[in-house]
C-alpha cells in the first residue's frame, strides 16, 4: 500500500474524530509507521503540518454547524476542543475573518476548507501527488538574509506550552489585555533600551524538549543594557549570524509554513543552523505585519530570525 492510500485512511479517520482529541496511536496503527515519521509524510506531500490541517478542518466543520444547526457558539467551540467563547471566537476570526454570529446571521459566508484527497502517481516517472478538494494556499519566502545580529534582550510574558497550543494566542491577548505592553512602551523612552530592528513586537520560542513542547516569550526586543522589570520574562538573544527571513501570505499561511520555508533556504544556502543556540523568533513588525493588518489587509508579511552558522569548507 502506497503512501498516499494511507494517508487517506488517516484523513478519514481524523474526519470522523473531528470532535475529539487526535489520537496519535491510531494514527501511528492506520498509517502503519511512527506517529513521527507520518507527520513527516504528510508535511512533505501537502506543504502544511497536520495539526494545521486539523486545525483548518475543525474551524470548517464548526462554521458548517452554526450555519446549518444555529447551535450555541459556547457548545459548538467545546465540541471542536476549545475551552472558552473567546478562545474559539479568535481562531474563528482568524480562519473565516469573520466572527461566529456574522457567520450565523448570514452577514458573511465562512470560507471553508475541505477535507483532502489524496490520487496516487498514475505511473513511475509521475511524482506529483494530486491532491482533490482544499484549497492549500502557500505562502512565499519574499526574501532572506544572512546578517550580523544583537546582542539583544526580549522582554514579555512567557507560557511553558507545546507546539501548536492553543495558549500561544492565548498569551498574546492577555499580553496586549493586561497592559504588560503598554508597560514596556515605556522601556522604549530610554533610548539607550531601543535597537535599530523594526518597530514591533516578537514572540521567541526556545526551549524546545520531548512531545513537542516548549517556551514561548511575546514581547519586545531591546538592546542587552535594558533592565527587566519587576514580573516580565526575558530571553537573551546572543551576539552571532542569524537568518532573516521575509514570510508572506494568509495569516493563518504563514504562521504553518514559515519555518520550513525558512529552514529549506537556510540548507541550500552556504549555512547550518545554530542548534547549540537554537530559537526561532517571530518578528511582527508594524510596518510588514501590524499596520497592513489594522488596515484589514489580508496578505501580511512575518520577519523569522534563527541563528545560523557558516558551513565548515
Amino acid at each position: 500500500m502506497d503512501n498516499t492510500k494511507r494517508v487517506n485512511m488517516v484523513l478519514d479517520y481524523i474526519e470522523q474524530q473531528l470532535c475529539h482529541e487526535l489520537d496519535e496511536e491510531a494514527v501511528s496503527r492506520i498509517a502503519c509507521c511512527s506517529f513521527q515519521q507520518f507527520l513527516r509524510i504528510f508535511s512533505y506531500m501537502t506543504g502544511i503540518s497536520l495539526h494545521e490541517y486539523i486545525r483548518r478542518r475543525k474551524l470548517s466543520a464548526a462554521a458548517e454547524e452554526l450555519v446549518k444547526n444555529r447551535r450555541n457558539i459556547l457548545d459548538t467551540a467545546v465540541s471542536y476542543g476549545y475551552d472558552t467563547h473567546s478562545g474559539f471566537s479568535r481562531a474563528f476570526k482568524m480562519h473565516h475573518n469573520a466572527t461566529p454570529t456574522e457567520i450565523i446571521e448570514g452577514i458573511k459566508e465562512p470560507q471553508l476548507f475541505e477535507r483532502l484527497f489524496f490520487l496516487s502517481p498514475s505511473s513511475a516517472e509521475n511524482k506529483t501527488y494530486r491532491i482533490e478538494k482544499g484549497d492549500l494556499k502557500m505562502a512565499k519566502l519574499t526574501n532572506i538574509e544572512f546578517k550580523s545580529f544583537g546582542p539583544y534582550r526580549l522582554i514579555g510574558r512567557a507560557v511553558d506550552t507545546k507546539l501548536m497550543s492553543n495558549d500561544i494566542a492565548m498569551l498574546w491577548g492577555k499580553f496586549f489585555a493586561d497592559g504588560s505592553f503598554h508597560s514596556l512602551l515605556d522601556l522604549c523612552r530610554n533610548k539607550e533600551n531601543l535597537t535599530e530592528l523594526p518597530d514591533g513586537v516578537a514572540g521567541i520560542m526556545h526551549n524546545f524538549g520531548e512531545g513537542g513542547s516548549i517556551r514561548y516569550l511575546a514581547g519586545i526586543i531591546f538592546s542587552s543594557a535594558a533592565e527587566v522589570p519587576e514580573g516580565f520574562d526575558s530571553f537573551e538573544l546572543p551576539a552571532g549570524i542569524i537568518a532573516e527571513s521575509q514570510i508572506t501570505g494568509e495569516e493563518y499561511e504563514i504562521y504553518s509554513q514559515g519555518h520550513e520555508l525558512t529552514v529549506s533556504a537556510i540548507e541550500s544556502s552556504g549555512y547550518i543552523i545554530d542548534r547549540e543556540n537554537f530559537y526561532q523568533c517571530e518578528a511582527y513588525t508594524d510596518e510588514r505585519f501590524s499596520n497592513p493588518k489594522k488596515d484589514g489587509e489580508t496578505i501580511l508579511t512575518l520577519d523569522y530570525y534563527i541563528p545560523v552558522l557558516e558551513k565548515k569548507k
